[in-house]
């Protein structure tokens, strides 16, 4: 825990992984929440409360502390970028398994205080869910998976109408800190993506 954070860049073009030079203001930490919304780089600190972002349009700012979300030690959340939103849900925290956050930026990325933005709650999640994944699906926002009280679960939800609705297809098993994604085309040899079906409860 002594040693400085270490942030790796992969460049796809290159197909090479290299350091980045640019770690001041940021700390290191376990299992830590990360995504990409509008140019910057978002560091959610699940350990200890902190929230850090990084501008690569601007990197001798550095990494910069901003305000972190009402429940900010989310042990265990899933996060997704959701159109200008950066969603973080679930978790083992004062909120509960159920609370979602989503931070957006007030400021452009060209900005002098380009780190300016709020949070907001959003929705509760129909279920528990310390551990569960994000993902935009279709241009929709789902959780899946996670673990509560009574165990792992295999259910799936989704932001529909302004409120989360159970699915009414499962995962094939019932996982916990797993990860998610949206295919927009299906690679070879997979079944194509179907639309998502919501159930009526």
């Amino acid at each position: 825990w002594r040693c400085p954070p270490v942030v790796e860049v992969f460049d796809v073009q290159e197909q090479v992984w290299s350091v980045l030079e640019h770690v001041k203001g940021l700390r290191r930490t376990a299992f830590p929440s990360v995504g990409a919304l509008q140019g910057r780089i978002l560091v959610l600190d699940n350990c200890t409360p902190g929230f850090f972002m990084f501008n690569p349009s601007q990197p001798e700012t550095g990494w910069v502390a901003a305000a972190a979300p009402a429940h900010p030690a989310r042990q265990a959340c899933g996060v997704a970028v959701y159109g200008d939103r950066f969603v973080v849900a679930g978790g083992r925290h004062s909120g509960g398994g159920r609370s979602v956050e989503a931070f957006r930026f007030t400021a452009a990325v060209e900005a002098e205080e380009w780190w300016q933005g709020d949070w907001e709650a959003w929705p509760d999640l129909r279920v528990d869910r310390v551990g569960p994944a994000l993902a935009v699906v279709q241009g929709r926002l789902v959780a899946t998976g996670g673990h509560a009280d009574e165990g792992f679960t295999a259910s799936m939800e989704v932001l529909s109408g302004g409120e989360w609705r159970v699915l009414a297809a499962e995962m094939p098993a019932a996982l916990h800190a797993h990860a998610a994604v949206g295919l927009v085309s299906a690679p070879h040899g997979l079944p194509a993506p179907r639309g998502l079906r919501v159930s009526a409860e």
